[in-house]
Formats: C-alpha cells, structure tokens, sequence
C-alpha cells in the first residue's frame, strides 16, 4: 500500500520454506510490514515481530542511529496513567479539570516533590501522597539494541557499530 504515490506505508509477504523434496511450501498468512516516514526520511519499519527506528541528522538524509525493539518489549511498556486507572475501575468518566488535576500530581509524584496545591488536595480528599504512589503502575522500559551508523563525507552508511564499539555489519556503498 502506498500513501500519495511515493511513499510505501505497508506490505504483505508471504514466507516460504523447502520440503526435502525441493518444493516450496508458502505460510498462509503473510509478514505484514509497516512503514513510517518523516517528510522523505524513512523512520520505522516495523513488523509482528520488531520495530526498527533510524534517527537521523537534523536537517539531512544521514543516519544517526538505529533502534530495534521486539514486539513483546514494547507490550510490556504499556501502562496506565493513574487518571486513566481511576477511571477504568470506578466505571467512570473524569472531567477535563480532575483529568489534568490528577496528570500533574503523578507528574509531580514521578519527580518526587509534591506541591502544597496537590498536598492540600490530598489531605481534602483523606489521602496519603504513600496512598497515591502505591496505585501507580511502574513504568517498564523495554529491551532495546542501540547501533550507531558510520557514515562516509556524502552521509551513506559504511558500517553500523553497536553500543560497545564492535561491528555489527558493513554497509559497502560505490564510488
């Protein structure tokens, strides 16, 4: 599938597997790929199973960095805000004043420095900041690779280098 007509947002592909005899058996369901881009830069490409984000130098067409989470990481990083747990368990839909009252004091809770604003409202409310915290999810972060693209003096990959410094894979480009 193609947004406007350049640039691709998905495709389908059906894998394929050789029997002993040498016949090629083809999955059923095909790998649905996604595409995401930034003006002309592709910045996601992301499957069912992995999500691969490139950052780029501001302004240009050179890769920076390359950032590959599984799937299942990005999964367990899902996590509620304490107005929207509030809200699911009491069956119940806050209004926009509470919504943002209840935002700033988990910021304000994640910074670990209360305001006497939330501090009042609180001990109005006859809760503890203990009470509070104690509700709020942990917030998960997930599993990534980090590798850093070499680039050449036009901005090409030559190489990707992950964290520890070691060589991942050559990128050979010509003159």
């Amino acid at each position: 599938m193609f947004l406007s007509l350049e640039f691709r947002v998905n495709s389908r592909c059906k894998r394929g597997s050789l029997s002993g005899e040498e016949y090629i058996y083809l999955d059923k369901t095909p790998e649905v790929t996604w595409y995401g881009w930034d003006g002309d830069r592709l910045t996601t490409t992301e499957t069912a199973t992995q999500r691969v984000q490139t950052i780029y130098t501001p302004g240009s067409f050179t890769p920076l960095i390359r950032v590959e989470t599984q799937t299942a990481e990005l999964a367990k990083a899902v996590r509620r805000t304490l107005a929207e747990k509030f809200q699911q368990e009491a069956n119940v839909t806050f209004p926009p004043e509470l919504m943002a009252l209840v935002d700033s004091l988990e910021a304000e809770l994640q910074r670990g420095e209360l305001s006497e604003t939330s501090r009042v409202w609180l001990a109005q409310c006859g809760l503890t900041s203990e009470q509070i915290q104690n509700q709020m999810e942990p917030e998960y972060t997930p599993q990534r690779k980090i590798h850093l693209y070499h680039c050449d003096h036009r901005g090409l990959p030559l190489a990707l280098v992950n964290a520890e410094g070691n060589l991942v894979s050559r990128h050979p480009c010509e003159s």
